[in-house]
């Protein structure tokens, strides 16, 4: 089986910071002829899976790009820092192309440079499993960082089922077959098409169906809708902008000046996440890297309540414990509130604020903890589920 490198160019793509590559494989000579043979036989296109590796397809990347910026260091740095917002909490997320050549991702020191949350690509349409999303999601969580399993969403199957229900069903059985557990949230990355036509041959009433069966059958499964990523663009392109469209919370895609995204899909009075920057650079994480922020003014989209997953928190026995089960957003104040549904005699949790603390067991061990986070305001609500280890 042969093995191609996809390059991401460097310029105007990557700010002059160089070529970042992975390997991907493919299938060998025979089997792309016959599939073209097929191809030809039937009038379909053939099956291409080459993005599988990147997290989103290249036409996001370019615009998350931006225009070219500076060649040396501290012009690049004066540049990114226009994108980010005073306070903001800063993320990534990543797939494959991170792991050039099976390079790990050293999540502890993307935490020590002030990443708090990761979004990792765990599948594509129902024929991709990235190899690399259980260990970042494992890793990710130890280091302290939120995190969210996405998957790209591929309306048309290209060459597998373009069944929303089975998509959603493979991502998320794929994260419980690798015992990822808690569930973290999901995200659907719904855009541009990597291999065809931008609306993947769907008419708008046909995609929005299908982003309405993939959320339904994420809701069943998990209890929580899942957050859809998109651009602003694509959905006015492909969706019309239906009022039919059941959103959940907001990951815009989208290269703008801060202090916010704009335009906002139609769908959406506010955004939760923004996607900001394609060529960022991180500690702890190879090559070029995809930049987003939580929205500091509101996290909590309307009619929903954005809750990231804090991790396994860790204390030595015998000595205090204390950590944080965070809402977003914190300004709700009293219409935010926490409650204790699973918890350690020895743990006590702010209701107002979400603070835990107390005094670990002299003995190591483990303790589940889930906190039930409501807000009064929307009226929605949700359980944040993880592990305490006195160890």
């Amino acid at each position: 089986m042969r093995v191609w490198r996809l390059i991401r160019c460097s310029g105007a793509l990557a700010a002059g910071a160089g070529l970042a590559m992975v390997g991907l494989s493919v299938p060998p000579a025979a089997a792309l002829a016959a599939g073209h043979a097929v191809a030809a036989a039937t009038g379909s296109q053939p099956v291409n899976h080459s993005n599988v590796g990147e997290p989103h397809s290249p036409e996001l990347l370019r615009m998350l790009a931006g225009p070219a910026r500076p060649v040396g260091a501290r012009q690049a740095a004066r540049a990114l820092r226009r994108e980010v917002i005073t306070g903001a909490v800063q993320g990534v997320d990543v797939a494959s192309f991170q792991h050039p050549h099976g390079a790990a991702i050293d999540w502890a020191k993307a935490a020590a440079a002030g990443i708090r949350f990761a979004a990792v690509k765990a599948t594509e349409g129902a024929y991709y499993t990235n190899p690399y999303a259980p260990g970042d999601l494992t890793g990710a969580r130890h280091a302290g960082l939120s995190t969210v399993a996405y998957a790209f969403g591929i309306p048309n199957g290209n060459g597998s089922s373009s069944s929303p229900k089975v998509q959603a069903d493979d991502l998320v059985s794929y994260l419980a077959r690798k015992g990822i557990s808690p569930l973290p949230p999901v995200l659907l990355d719904i855009e541009y098409n990597p291999y065809g036509a931008e609306c993947y041959g769907l008419t708008k009433t046909a995609m929005v169906t299908w982003i309405n069966g993939f959320r339904a059958e994420v809701l069943a499964k998990t209890g929580r809708p899942p957050i859809i990523y998109s651009t602003t663009d694509w959905l006015a392109t492909c969706t019309g902008n239906s009022t039919r469209l059941g959103n959940g919370p907001l990951w815009i895609a989208q290269y703008a000046s801060i202090p916010r995204p704009s335009p906002l899909p139609a769908n959406w009075s506010d955004w939760g996440i923004w996607q900001y920057s394609s060529t960022g650079s991180v500690s702890g994480i190879s090559g070029k890297v995809d930049l987003d922020q939580m929205n500091p003014d509101s996290f909590i989209d309307p009619g929903k309540l954005m809750v990231f997953n804090p991790g396994p928190r860790h204390s030595k026995p015998g000595r205090t414990a204390s950590g944080q089960v965070q809402a977003y957003p914190e300004e709700a104040g009293p219409a935010v509130s926490y409650a204790p549904t699973t918890m350690p005699s020895w743990l006590n949790l702010n209701t107002s604020t979400g603070q835990l603390t107390g005094t670990a067991p002299a003995a190591p061990g483990s303790f589940p903890v889930t906190v039930t986070v409501s807000d009064a305001t929307s009226g929605a609500s949700g359980p944040v589920s993880f592990t305490w280890y006195t160890n």
